[in-house]
């Protein structure tokens, strides 16, 4: 687990990571939530999988419902998640295209905020080319045509 994303060898060891995981693209919820666990590294101890519960939010208890449409549900490492997409926030905040792309993004919520276009950037629809487009910038390859699409199209 990355503990301090500020200190470069962690930073490194979380590139490595990032960048050479093997990422499949997802079909369902639990394939998505899956990637997130694994690509962000959450230390098992950390996220709990409940089969057919949900959670009552204003009790933060977990319930049984058999009508529930969530059949899993990853209750996540709130702490190094946020880690983790700080991180990605702040070494991709000052590229051109991804504060478009983070504007643009943000603007699905009537805002302007480039942290809400990263979030929304994350949902199950974006967050496979989001997560390409992170892993190309780290790497300084040129950005493929996926991710450029991603950019010049998804938001227009």
């Amino acid at each position: 687990m990355f503990d301090i994303l500020t200190n470069t060898n962690t930073q490194n060891i979380f590139n490595s990571h990032f960048v050479n995981y093997d990422i499949i693209k997802y079909n369902t919820d639990e394939e998505y939530q899956q990637l997130i666990c694994s690509l962000f590294v959450f230390s098992p101890d950390k996220f709990i999988v409940t089969k057919n519960k949900n959670i009552n939010n204003d009790t933060n208890s977990v319930n049984s419902d058999n009508n529930s449409n969530n059949e899993n549900l990853i209750m996540y490492d709130d702490d190094q998640l946020q880690l983790c997409l700080d991180y990605l926030y702040d070494i991709t905040k000052n590229n051109t295209y991804f504060l478009n792309l983070y504007i643009a993004a943000a603007k699905q919520f009537l805002s302007n905020d480039p942290s809400i276009g990263q979030i929304t950037l994350c949902s199950f629809d974006y967050f496979f080319d989001y997560i390409i487009a992170c892993r190309e910038f780290i790497t300084k390859v040129e950005f493929s045509s996926q991710s450029l699409s991603l950019f010049n199209t998804t938001f227009k």
